[in-house]
C-alpha cells in the first residue's frame, strides 16, 4: 500500500528486486506510473439538522477510533422535504464520499444512515444520498434522489445488506452526476445506482446522514460510522466569497429577516429587512428579471442599502428604489440569500434563501381589460399542522395576532399544498388555529386528517381598496363618468364604481347600493379575475408581493368563471395545468368541450369580445385549439394568458381539488 503525505503528482516506480517470487526470482525495473492525489478532508465534520426534527441531532468523532456517532430525529429522507440530521463539510468539484455503517438503531422500517451529498441546507434541496436500513427490516441498502428543489424523490434499491458492521457505502460526483456504490468489505465495490442533474452548484454538502424517519414522535435514532472519507477540493470559504456580503449585525434571533414592500408607487418601489441575527451571518440581495429563468439567473443587487441602527444592536437595511435595478422592466424579483457560519471556521455550515418578493406593474388605457393579483400577501407566521379536528389545526407553534383583518391558512409545503382554509381569528389563539366552516373562500369542505404534518402560511387577505387604491382612478358622481371594476360571480357581473364625494374623497361603490356604502374592503379571492374599465385617464397599476413556491387550488364549477393568472409569468394551458390528466374534458364538438376565453381588450386598445379555445379531442389527438381555425394549431403552450390578466375557464363539469401546478423553479 502506498499512501501520499501531499496532494498533488505522484509518480510510482517499483525498482529491480524490489520482490521475489516463490523461486526467489526478483522483479525487473518496472515503467514509472504517474498520478494525481487528493488527500481525504481532515477535521471532523459540523453537524446540523435539518428540515423537520422534533429532537436537536447530535454528532460526534472519537479521535482515536476515528468513529462517528450520530443521533437524529426527523421525519425521513423522502418526499418533498427532508428531516435529518448531517454532519458534512462543503466539496467545490468532483469529489467522493465513502462510509463503513458499522451500527443503526431501528426506529423504523425505513429509518435511514448512510451518506449524502446534498446542494443546500433547506429541506427540499437536491441531493443524493445512499443508505443502509436496519438489519431487521430487510430493506437493504438504497438510493434516494431529489433533482428538482422541493420536487419528488426518486428511490434506486433495495439491494441486499450485510451482517453488521460490515456495510460499506460510497458516493461519487462527476459533473452533474451522481453515481452510488455498496460493499460487504470496503474494497469490491457494486454500484446501486447513478442519478443526472442540471446544472449543479460547483459547491456541494459532502456528509453523514441520519434519521429516524419518525414524523411526529420525540424518538431517536443512533448510528455510527468509521473509515470515512472524503476526497475533492475543500469549498470557498465565506470570508473569501468574491461578492460582496452586506453588513452583518451582532445579536442573535432565530428567525431569518425578511423583505418587506416600502411603496407601492409607479415612481419607486422601495425594499427593507430588519435583522437582529448573530455576526457569523451573511447576507446578500440577490435579484431576478425573469422568473422563467430561475434557479440560474439570480444575481446579486449592484445597490448599496442604506443602513439606520435600531433596538437590541439590530439595524434595517433599505433599498430606496430596488425597481431601477431592472432597467425599466415592468416586472421584477428579490430575495435574500443567507449563509451561516455556526462554528467558526469560515465556512457557511447553513446556506438557504428566503421568500421571494416581486413586482409587476401594466397601463390599463382608456377602455376596458382583465386584471389579476399574481402575489400573495407577506405571511404574518408560518407554522406545520400537528393535529386536525373537525374545523381546527393545532400547530407546532403559538399564532401571531390577526391586526391586518381577515385572513387565510395557506398550505405551502406537504401532501395538499395549494389548498386554503378561511380563519375564525375571534375564536383562534395560542397554537389553535379556528377555521370558518364551509366559507367560500376555502378550497375544501372537509379538512383531511393527513394534513397533519403540512405546512402552512398564515396569510391576509387582498382587498379592492389595497390592490387598486382610490386615489389612482377616476372618481365621478354618477356611475356611467366613473372608472369600475367588473367581477364576475359565476352568472352575471357585479360592478363597483368610483364615486367622487363633495368633499373630494373618492370610494369604491356597489353598483345598485342605495346606501353608498363604500365596498373598498371586498375581499379580493386569490384566484379571482376581474375587469377594469377605464373611462377618461390611463391608469398605471403595481402588483408586488411574495412568489408562491407551492401549487394554487382553483376549483371550478361547471359552467364559467373568470379566473386569474395567479403566476407572475406567461401562462399556457399546459403551464396552468388545463390538461386530460387534470380532468378537463376534451371534444371534437367545442360546445361540450371545456373552453378559454380570452379578452381581446386585454391585446388591442379598444377591443371587445372574446377569443375562444377549447380541448379538441378527436381518437389520440387532444390538445387546446382555437375555435373557427381550419388549421387546427395546438395552442398547448401558447401563452395565452399575460402576467396581470385574467381570462374565463368554462368547464363542463364541476373540478373542486383542481390544482394549478408550480409554475417556476426556485
Amino acid at each position: 500500500t502506498i499512501t501520499p503525505k501531499v496532494a498533488g503528482a505522484v509518480s510510482i516506480t517499483l525498482p529491480a528486486g524490489s520482490v521475489t517470487n516463490a523461486a526467489g526470482l526478483g522483479n525487473i525495473a518496472s515503467n514509472t506510473m504517474n498520478v494525481t492525489f487528493s488527500p481525504p478532508v481532515s477535521g471532523s465534520l459540523t453537524g446540523v439538522d435539518v428540515g423537520r426534527v422534533l429532537v436537536p441531532g447530535s454528532s460526534s468523532l472519537s479521535p482515536a477510533s476515528g468513529l462517528y456517532t450520530i443521533t437524529a430525529s426527523g421525519d425521513d429522507i423522502f418526499f418533498n422535504a427532508d428531516g435529518f440530521h448531517f454532519a458534512q463539510t462543503r466539496i467545490t468539484g468532483d469529489g467522493e464520499i465513502r462510509a463503513r455503517v458499522t451500527g443503526q438503531t431501528n426506529t423504523n422500517d425505513w429509518a435511514k444512515a448512510g451518506i449524502m451529498m446534498r446542494e443546500t441546507l433547506t429541506a427540499g434541496s437536491r441531493h443524493s444520498t445512499v443508505f443502509t436500513t436496519p438489519a431487521t427490516t430487510g430493506n437493504g441498502f438504497g438510493i434516494v434522489s431529489r433533482t428538482i428543489i422541493d420536487g419528488t424523490t426518486s428511490y434506486q434499491g433495495p439491494r441486499p445488506m450485510s451482517a453488521p458492521p460490515n456495510n460499506w457505502v460510497r458516493l461519487v460526483r462527476s459533473g452533474n452526476t451522481m453515481t452510488g456504490f455498496v460493499s460487504s468489505n470496503g474494497t469490491t465495490w457494486t454500484q446501486l445506482g447513478t442519478t443526472t442533474f442540471s446544472a449543479l452548484a460547483p459547491t456541494l454538502h459532502f456528509g453523514l446522514v441520519v434519521t429516524a424517519t419518525d414524523d411526529y414522535a420525540s424518538t431517536t435514532s443512533t448510528s455510527t460510522f468509521d473509515n470515512v472519507q472524503i476526497t475533492g477540493a475543500p469549498g470557498v470559504a465565506m470570508a473569501s466569497r468574491s461578492s460582496t456580503r452586506l453588513p452583518t449585525p451582532s445579536s442573535a434571533t432565530s428567525a431569518d429577516p425578511s423583505l418587506r414592500m416600502g411603496s407601492t408607487g409607479d415612481s419607486a418601489l422601495s425594499l427593507s429587512f430588519t435583522s437582529s441575527t448573530s455576526a457569523d451571518t451573511r447576507y446578500e440581495l440577490q435579484l431576478l428579471s425573469d422568473l422563467s429563468k430561475s434557479p440560474s439567473a439570480w444575481r446579486r443587487a449592484s445597490a448599496e442599502p442604506t443602513i439606520t441602527p435600531g433596538a437590541a444592536g439590530g439595524q434595517t437595511l433599505s433599498y430606496s428604489d430596488f425597481s431601477k435595478e431592472f432597467a425599466g422592466s415592468n416586472q421584477g424579483f428579490a430575495r435574500l440569500h443567507i449563509e451561516q457560519d455556526t462554528n467558526g471556521d469560515g465556512f457557511a455550515e447553513t446556506e438557504r434563501n428566503g421568500e421571494v418578493f416581486g413586482f409587476a406593474r401594466t397601463l390599463y388605457s382608456v377602455g376596458t381589460a382583465t386584471a389579476a393579483n399574481p402575489f400573495a400577501a407577506p405571511s404574518l407566521s408560518s407554522a406545520v399542522i400537528i393535529t386536525v379536528g373537525t374545523n381546527s389545526f393545532t400547530l407546532d407553534n403559538a399564532l401571531s395576532l390577526f391586526s391586518a383583518g381577515s385572513c387565510y391558512a395557506e398550505v405551502t409545503k406537504g401532501k395538499h399544498a395549494g389548498h386554503r382554509f378561511e380563519i375564525n381569528e375571534a375564536a383562534s389563539s395560542g397554537r389553535t388555529l379556528i377555521l370558518e366552516s364551509k366559507a367560500a373562500q376555502s378550497t375544501l369542505n372537509a379538512l383531511p386528517t393527513d394534513l397533519r404534518g403540512d405546512s402552512i402560511a398564515i396569510r391576509p387577505h387582498r382587498t379592492v381598496s389595497q390592490l387598486f387604491p382610490e386615489d389612482r382612478f377616476t372618481g365621478a358622481t354618477t356611475m356611467d363618468l366613473a372608472d369600475r371594476l367588473l367581477f364576475h360571480n359565476g352568472d352575471n357581473f357585479e360592478a363597483l364604481w368610483l364615486r367622487k364625494n363633495s368633499n373630494g374623497s373618492q370610494q369604491w361603490i356597489k353598483e345598485g347600493d342605495s346606501s353608498l356604502s363604500s365596498a373598498g374592503s371586498r375581499i379580493i379571492g386569490v384566484t379571482e379575475g376581474l375587469l377594469i374599465q377605464i373611462r377618461n385617464t390611463p391608469v398605471s397599476i403595481t402588483f408586488s408581493g411574495i412568489v408562491r413556491q407551492n401549487a394554487v387550488a382553483l376549483p371550478l364549477k361547471t359552467g364559467a368563471q373568470l379566473v386569474a393568472n395567479v403566476w407572475p409569468a406567461g401562462m399556457s394551458p399546459n403551464s396552468l395545468g388545463l390538461t386530460a390528466a387534470n380532468g378537463f374534458v376534451g371534444s371534437q364538438n367545442p360546445s361540450t368541450a371545456d373552453q378559454i376565453h380570452i379578452w381581446q381588450g386585454d391585446s388591442k386598445i379598444g377591443a371587445a369580445g372574446y377569443l375562444t379555445y377549447y380541448l379538441l379531442k378527436s381518437n389520440t389527438l387532444q390538445q387546446w385549439t382555437s375555435t373557427g381555425d381550419a388549421a387546427l394549431a395546438n395552442q398547448n403552450i401558447s401563452m395565452l394568458l399575460p402576467i396581470m390578466r385574467a381570462g374565463f375557464i368554462k368547464s363542463t363539469t364541476d373540478k373542486p381539488i383542481f390544482l394549478s401546478p408550480l409554475s417556476w423553479t426556485p
